[in-house]
C-alpha cells in the first residue's frame, strides 16, 4: 500500500515557511493518493477535509483489486474517519467507488474543484475497460453529495 506525507508549513519569525520543518505535531501520513475540503452542508461555517484512498491492487488489467474508500476530518491532521467512524489509517473507509460492470479497478482519482459552493462536482479516475480485454482507460466522474459525504454518481 502507497503513502504519502501531508506537512502543514511553519511560519517562522523572519516570515518564511518551510515544509522541510513542520511544525510540531503537523506531519500526517496516510495512505490516500487525493484529498479535498468542502464546507459542510447544511452548515457552510463548518468545514471538513475529505481523504480519498486507493485499496488493492493496481496495473493487473482485468485482475485489478483497486477501490477507492473515502473519511472525512475537521482538521487536516485527521484523523479521517469513515461513516461507521473507522480510522482510514487503520483500514476504515466508505466506499466511493469500486469495480461495476466494465469498470474494473477503478482508481487514482483526480478532484477537479469547479468552484461550486456544494464542493467539487467532478473526478478523473483510470479504470480497466472489461469490454476491451482490460484496456486501461480514463473517465471523468461525478460527485454526488449525501448528507454530506462525496459519493461517486451511479
Amino acid at each position: 500500500m502507497a503513502g504519502f506525507r501531508i506537512v502543514l508549513a511553519r511560519d517562522f519569525p523572519d516570515g518564511t515557511q518551510s515544509a522541510d520543518r513542520p511544525a510540531p505535531g503537523h506531519e500526517f501520513v496516510s495512505s490516500g493518493l487525493e484529498s479535498f475540503h468542502r464546507g459542510r452542508v447544511p452548515d457552510p461555517s463548518r468545514n471538513e477535509l475529505f481523504s480519498l484512498r486507493q485499496l488493492g491492487e493496481c496495473c493487473k488489467g482485468t485482475n485489478s483489486t483497486y477501490e477507492v474508500r473515502v473519511g472525512r476530518a475537521e482538521k487536516i491532521t485527521g484523523p479521517y474517519r469513515d461513516r461507521s467512524g473507522n480510522d482510514l489509517a487503520t483500514g476504515g473507509g466508505s466506499p466511493f467507488l469500486q469495480t461495476s460492470g466494465r469498470f474494473i479497478g477503478p482508481g487514482h482519482i483526480g478532484i477537479v474543484n469547479d468552484g461550486s459552493t456544494n464542493g467539487p462536482t467532478r473526478f478523473s479516475y483510470h479504470y480497466y475497460d472489461a469490454e476491451t480485454e482490460g484496456r486501461s482507460r480514463l473517465a471523468i466522474g461525478k460527485i454526488d453529495w449525501t448528507e454530506s459525504w462525496p459519493e461517486a454518481a451511479k
